[in-house]
């Protein structure tokens, strides 16, 4: 008798905008008819974050009597970086790699020259063969990040690593 209470019939998704509901939902593992109270939310959340390199944060919770709501934060594109096998990548204020993009679309975007990384993963965070010049970049960027100075700029040269030093 109580297998046929507290099955999930809705799944709602908060906060996305990169991925539609029905990516993150299928990220998510999470099925109507899944049983509410067993979902195994932690599971959940590490198979959308997998997935979807772009999801920075993921919450979800039970909405009773029959409902499951996923609230992701997506993370935003801090600038565009080249590797050392020469592919161009996006990466997130945290140093994520995000996504591969073509060369051409390199120049479209804020992008860091003289800074290679090692061919990164989606969804990891990237490494360089310069960890103090990427760790400098990376700290110019987050001070950058949301306070809207970041739009503006098109080109952070960290030739010299010495004279790479984040905003105070």
């Amino acid at each position: 008798m109580l297998q046929s209470f507290f099955k999930v019939n809705t799944i709602e998704v908060q906060g996305n905008s990169v991925y539609s509901a029905d990516q993150i939902i299928e990220a998510s593992q999470i099925q109507q008819g899944d049983n509410l109270l067993t979902v195994n939310k932690a599971l959940a959340v590490g198979n959308i974050k997998a997935a979807l390199p772009y999801v920075e944060d993921v919450s979800i919770a039970r909405s009773l009597p029959d409902g499951i709501i996923i609230q992701v934060r997506e993370s935003t594109i801090s600038f565009a970086v080249m590797t050392d096998t020469n592919t161009c990548w996006l990466i997130g204020p945290g140093g994520k790699a995000l996504e591969r993009i073509e060369p051409a679309a390199f120049n479209e975007n804020p992008h860091i020259i003289d800074l290679l990384i090692s061919s990164p993963t989606a969804g990891d965070s990237v490494s360089s063969p310069t960890p103090t010049a990427l760790a400098a970049a990376l700290d110019v960027m987050k001070e950058l990040d949301g306070t809207g100075l970041l739009e503006h700029i098109r080109v952070i040269d960290v030739e010299k690593e010495y004279d790479i030093t984040p905003l105070v």
